[in-house]
C-alpha cells in the first residue's frame, strides 16, 4: 500500500509578498520575505502592542494595522495565534505546497 502524499508548505524561502504586508514590514514593495520571518513580525507586533487576550494568550485582538494586513478579520474580532498563516497567506504571491510522504 502506498502512503499517500501530505501537503508541506516551504516556510524558509524568501518569496514576494503583498503591498500590505510589505508596507506593514516596512519593506520595498519588491521585496522577497520568507513566511517564517514575517509571521515573527507580525507576533513581534502583536506583543509589542499589548494584543494578547490576557485570559488566554493564545488568542490576540485585531487592531486597524492587523485588519488590513489579515482583510477578512473584522478590527473588533479575536484570532488565535494557532491560525495565523491561514490569516495572512493571502500576502504572499504564488504560494505553492510541496508534497512529502
Amino acid at each position: 500500500m502506498m502512503a499517500e502524499l501530505l501537503p508541506v508548505l516551504d516556510v524558509a524561502t524568501p518569496r514576494h509578498i503583498s503591498s500590505e504586508l510589505s508596507a506593514f514590514l516596512n519593506k520595498p514593495s519588491d521585496a522577497k520575505i520568507s513566511i517564517k520571518d514575517a509571521t515573527k513580525e507580525i507576533f513581534k507586533y502583536i506583543k509589542d502592542n499589548n494584543l494578547r487576550d490576557k485570559d488566554n494568550p493564545r488568542y490576540f485582538q485585531v487592531d486597524a494595522t492587523l485588519s488590513k494586513l489579515f482583510k477578512s478579520h473584522s478590527q473588533d474580532g479575536q484570532l488565535s495565534s494557532l491560525k495565523i498563516l491561514s490569516y495572512t497567506c493571502h500576502n504572499y504571491k504564488k504560494l505553492k505546497y510541496k508534497y512529502a510522504k
